[in-house]
């Protein structure tokens, strides 16, 4: 894995932390784990990821496995395929399955163009006490997630908490896309870029992750996400590449 890569890798973790402390979640560290549980009723918004490799990876994992139980959650591990294959072992020897992959795409930020929003478009941030019901309908809609998970993932604190700041792009008056950015380590993050359907293939998308870099383009020097793959075209035509892949791995139902 390159230097860009483990970027990314370590930025992940401590966003994933970010996120669960902002939530009012638990956090612990495993020998080499990071349990971040928001405790949001989602699994896919409590997770372990690797900071290490871990001594004993099936002791790690199977202390981590308890901690998500005592919770009220199954274990979901976000692990950088081969980079730690003795954790990729233990956890298929626990009975994990990778349930879903995505990439780990970064760009330099000086290789990225600023963002030129789409005429009608409206690009502004949005602040804890500004009402949050348009953010919270455009990631309900463009990820499938209940109304009330969004509300509790998403919410005041979060948007309250240093170096994190949420964009919205609005279209003759409504909003129609959401991003989120966080500076971690002289590098940003970007979470949750989402467009309303009806207002795709416009460019907004583009327009508010450029947006999102913009914000930060004077204190970072590398902009990185996982994306979907509709979404890593968009990236890629913007500058992104992969530098790694990531699965998810699973403990199944039973």
């Amino acid at each position: 894995m390159t230097d860009v890569a483990d970027r990314v890798a370590l930025g992940l973790a401590r966003a994933w932390e970010t996120n669960a402390r902002a939530c009012g979640g638990t956090v612990e560290r495993i020998d080499g784990l990071l349990v971040a549980l928001t405790e949001v009723a989602d699994p896919q918004l409590n997770v372990a990821v690797v900071e290490r490799t871990p001594d004993d990876p099936t002791t790690a994992l199977a202390t981590a496995t308890h901690v998500f139980v005592d919770h009220g959650f199954r274990i979901g591990m976000d692990l950088p395929r081969g980079r730690h294959p003795d954790v990729e072992r233990a956890a298929a020897d626990l009975g994990m399955v990778v349930g879903v992959s995505r990439p780990g795409m970064a760009a330099a930020v000086a290789d990225l163009k600023p963002s030129v929003p789409p005429p009608g478009v409206e690009i502004s941030r949005l602040d804890a006490e500004d009402d949050l019901r348009g953010m919270w309908e455009i990631q309900s809609t463009a990820f499938g997630m209940r109304p009330d998970v969004v509300r509790a993932y998403l919410g005041a604190g979060l948007l309250r908490t240093p170096r994190v700041t949420c964009l919205i792009a609005d279209l003759e008056g409504r909003a129609v896309a959401s991003a989120l950015a966080m500076e971690i380590d002289g590098s940003v993050g970007l979470f949750g870029v989402a467009t309303l359907p009806e207002a795709r293939g416009r460019g907004i998308g583009t327009a508010i992750t450029a947006a999102a870099v913009d914000r930060l383009r004077d204190r970072c020097d590398l902009a990185w996400l996982q994306a979907s793959e509709d979404g890593s075209r968009v990236y890629r035509r913007m500058g992104f590449s992969v530098v790694s892949d990531w699965d998810v791995w699973l403990r199944p139902p039973g």
